[in-house]
């Protein structure tokens, strides 16, 4: 009789033990995307973030963002199943100071660029195969006549990530559904040159010089660069698992870092 207590005694503390970690290991691996606080933060892809700085609750799935020349704003675009929407923040304040709605089949995806002097914001429309233009002044985004990405054969070119030249006279647009990147005159809104470049390509990159054009292919671990001139291939990179993000050191010399995804 004792050794039947002792035994079901045993199997109570298993069973409590095994729920409280079946519990501990639901609230580790279930955990809510947004703000955790005011010191962390969760990912849409459950990663954990301690930013340096404050928070800003954005849009829906804010996956392209850039930072005005000035540094005055932040543009963001939200391109998530919900709401799709492009944000310009104030980086003084953190901020949300507008924000421009669209309505399916309307869309965004990713790529966002300033103009080399602020004046102009482009932002790439995914699905409706165009480049959304905005004028930029006093810190109010007012919509142009869109870049509509037509050739003869009906291409879907789906662009994505977006960078422009130095100059301000040409836009580059890594066209995600196309495998290839376009040169586009802005002045004249149309494309004036395509390249092929690897599988998926995510961001463009034109580097501080202008002497390079990089592209990465999320969908096959590479990297292509090409002479944005002529968008001849100088050379392809192979890389990490579906490499997204590009940026370049800004204080000299030629070093660029690559931000890996699921």
């Amino acid at each position: 009789m004792k050794r039947k207590k002792m035994a079901t005694a045993l199997i109570a503390a298993l069973t409590i033990t095994a729920t409280s970690t079946a519990f501990a290991s639901a609230s580790i691996y279930h955990r809510v995307a947004g703000p955790q606080g005011t010191t962390k933060g969760i990912t849409s892809y459950d990663w954990s973030l301690t930013p340096a700085g404050r928070q800003t609750t954005l849009g829906d799935f804010p996956m392209g963002g850039a930072l005005s020349p000035d540094g005055k704003y932040l543009a963001v675009s939200n391109d998530g199943q919900g709401a799709i929407a492009l944000q310009l923040v104030d980086t003084s304040s953190g901020k949300v100071v507008q924000t421009i709605s669209y309505a399916s089949p309307e869309a965004l995806y990713l790529g966002v660029a300033f103009s080399p002097d602020g004046k102009h914001l482009y932002a790439s429309a995914g699905g409706n195969n165009k480049i959304r233009v905005f004028d930029c002044s006093n810190g109010r985004l007012t919509e142009q006549e869109a870049v509509s990405l037509k050739d003869n054969k009906n291409t879907n070119f789906y662009p994505a990530g977006l960078t422009v030249s130095k100059d301000g006279r040409f836009l580059y647009a890594a066209n995600n559904l196309n495998q290839s990147v376009s040169k586009i005159d802005i002045q004249q809104k149309k494309i004036v040159a395509t390249a092929n470049v690897g599988k998926n390509p995510y961001a463009a990159y034109l580097t501080k010089g202008g002497d390079a054009l990089y592209v990465s292919n999320w969908g096959e671990s590479s990297v292509s660069v090409l002479d944005p001139n002529t968008l001849q291939p100088k050379k392809t990179v192979r890389v990490g698992l579906h490499p997204n993000a590009i940026a370049e050191n800004q204080t000299g010399g030629r070093s660029l870092r690559l931000k890996r995804g699921q």
